[in-house]
């Protein structure tokens, strides 16, 4: 069985799609005849790479601006072309499903989506252009042979925005790698550490967690944000502009070895996004211990409905964030122990799914 598997971008690109391709493809391509063909806005013509033994296509885009991204002929073409048992799309958030939906296929094949859905863009511009493209979502939806969500939340959106059957629909949650956690994860704990993953998108509210720290001035908190992104350049400018240099750093292209080290390092994690449709970071944190903090808000609710992290309530502000972090570090709270999916388990029940429908 061949399987190609379409994304707006792949590792080294960080970001919850890109983990989420990146560990799943490299567990499927010991099962299946697997190649990704990944739009890349940082190279001038096509590339053929291989990462771990994943062959990736990366077509280059015409860049309309940091939030449209259009594919370029060649991708269309290859798409076209492309002599795949089933195509899986991923992701709602770029224009790949209107490529997927109008390209002149010279072969039969099946079509799973990942939609990785939030239910409207990040911006005013995406917002608007949304709205505009959903009937496009919408066709490409009732088209699939089956759609996969991350969460419970996630499917409750697709199923109430596209008029899909519920049983052409299942959830897969997203996993962690469960074997590289270190064994001694919880004696090199600095108690007034909180640590902030993800990328730098405007909705996750980073720039509320750094105005936190300012409101914490006078204590002994320190705040590690973990990331890349389109705000990367703003949250540093903030982070000057407050004389934090001392309180906040903010790193990006870590290894995994190195992220791992930030997550054992720190006591406190938060993430106040607005939207989400799983939280891989979220997941991460809880499995290694750390006392959570997630906006009450898209699929982090169901961490704070399931008595793991504590909840802030919408609008997100410095103020709210400032006194969960202080009554987190009482550690008064007692939640529940949080059990993760593996992506060995996930990609799984992707493989079953995919001989199901061959």
């Amino acid at each position: 069985m061949k399987i190609v598997l379409l994304t707006p971008s792949y590792y080294p690109n960080i970001g919850g799609v890109e983990v989420h391709l990146k560990e799943i493809a490299e567990r499927l391509k010991k099962m299946v005849d697997l190649e990704i063909y990944a739009l890349d806005h940082n190279i001038k013509s096509f590339q053929q790479t291989e990462i771990n033994g994943v062959k990736i296509k990366r077509f280059a885009t015409r860049n309309l601006s940091n939030e449209i991204r259009i594919p370029s002929s060649e991708f269309s073409r290859a798409l076209s072309n492309c002599d795949a048992d089933m195509i899986h799309l991923h992701t709602f958030h770029s224009l790949l499903p209107y490529c997927t939906l109008n390209a002149k296929y010279n072969f039969e094949h099946k079509l799973v989506i990942t939609p990785h859905y939030h239910g409207k863009g990040h911006s005013f511009l995406r917002s608007v252009l949304f709205k505009l493209y959903k009937p496009v979502l919408g066709k490409i939806s009732r088209k699939a042979d089956k759609i996969i969500c991350v969460s419970t939340y996630e499917k409750s959106l697709i199923l109430q925005d596209f008029g899909v059957r519920n049983d052409n629909v299942v959830v897969i949650p997203n996993g962690i790698s469960l074997g590289e956690y270190p064994a001694d994860r919880n004696t090199c704990r600095k108690a007034s550490k909180i640590l902030s993953v993800g990328r730098l998108e405007k909705y996750k509210n980073f720039d509320k967690v750094i105005k936190a720290l300012k409101l914490l001035e006078n204590t002994d908190f320190t705040l590690s944000i973990v990331g890349d992104g389109p705000e990367r350049s703003s949250l540093m400018n903030i982070i000057r502009q407050l004389h934090l240099e001392h309180k906040v750093s903010l790193r990006s292209n870590l290894s995994r070895e190195e992220l791992l080290k930030e997550y054992v390092t720190s006591s406190i994690f938060i993430l106040p996004s607005r939207y989400e449709a799983y939280g891989i970071a979220v997941a991460e944190a809880q499995s290694l211990g750390l006392r959570t903090i997630v906006s009450n808000a898209a699929a982090l609710s169901e961490f704070v409905d399931g008595g793991y992290a504590q909840g802030i309530t919408l609008p997100v502000t410095p103020e709210k964030i400032a006194y969960k972090i202080i009554e987190a570090s009482k550690g008064e709270t007692t939640f529940n122990k949080f059990t993760p999916y593996s992506w060995d388990k996930a990609a799984q029940e992707l493989m079953q799914l995919y001989e199901s429908l061959a």
